[in-house]
């Protein structure tokens, strides 16, 4: 026969087995968030890679390995960075378990649709444009024609004519390689000092025919046409995006 608890203990016995309860929760809800619920991109993380389970110690590195993993219920969570990808999204949330894409609070998460332009070589000394200009002319070979060009962030002003005669503006014809960039500089300018991006992406990220999904907290920068949108679907959401 056990041996039966006073009310008191009784009580006591009941609040503590319910304090373990509550602790034992909040210790797998985390735990539930950081597996299956949850894909993170963190190319700045040592070994991530897109082979990887994608937890937050051992992160994707690109956003577009995340969209092709997520399943109705996951959160995409994009960490800090500038993220060179178009992107389209074909997997839909559903109403009771949306898909959530989204940038890590407090992190700046850039989708950049152009491409670093190197390998840069000097025009010739003398050549058109340089006479009298004031300017150097550099010229870098391209696999694609680009759209718009940049200059430390600001617009390049494409030229009217074959060469580039100002500083900043830029010219575009065609090469065996593709195209050929050509770019006006100040003179004494070391070109390498300059972050010059040539823009290559039509879109930053689309939903094509896709539901139940929500993008918040993503910038997109230098892309052709369309930022961030949805075409078709039901249920989709885009905010606190730029």
């Amino acid at each position: 026969m056990g041996m039966e608890l006073s009310p008191q203990a009784a009580a006591t016995w009941a609040r503590q087995r319910l304090i373990v309860t509550l602790v034992a929760c909040l210790l797998i809800v985390p735990a539930l968030e950081a597996g299956a619920g949850l894909l993170v991109v963190n190319p700045a993380v040592a070994g991530a890679d897109d082979a990887n389970p994608g937890n937050p110690e051992q992160p994707l590195k690109t956003i577009g390995a995340a969209l092709r993993r997520i399943e109705p219920g996951q959160t995409v969570r994009i960490h800090g960075g500038i993220y060179r990808e178009q992107l389209e999204l074909t997997r839909s949330g559903t109403e009771a378990a949306p898909v959530v894409i989204e940038g890590a609070a407090g992190e700046r998460v850039v989708i950049n649709g152009a491409e670093i332009v190197t390998g840069w070589r000097r025009v010739e000394p003398g050549a058109p444009g340089e006479r009298d200009s004031g300017v150097q002319i550099y010229a870098a070979e391209l696999e694609w024609r680009p759209s718009a060009v940049f200059v430390d962030g600001r617009p390049g002003l494409r030229a009217s004519h074959r060469h580039p005669h100002r500083p900043g503006e830029y010219a575009l014809e065609e090469s065996a390689g593709g195209c050929r960039l050509m770019l006006a500089v100040s003179a004494g300018q070391d070109i390498e000092s300059l972050r010059v991006e040539a823009a290559r992406r039509a879109f930053g990220l689309v939903g094509r025919e896709v539901s139940y999904v929500t993008i918040r907290g993503l910038e997109v920068a230098y892309v052709a046409g369309s930022g961030i949108g949805f075409g078709g679907g039901k249920g989709n959401v885009i905010e606190q995006c730029v």
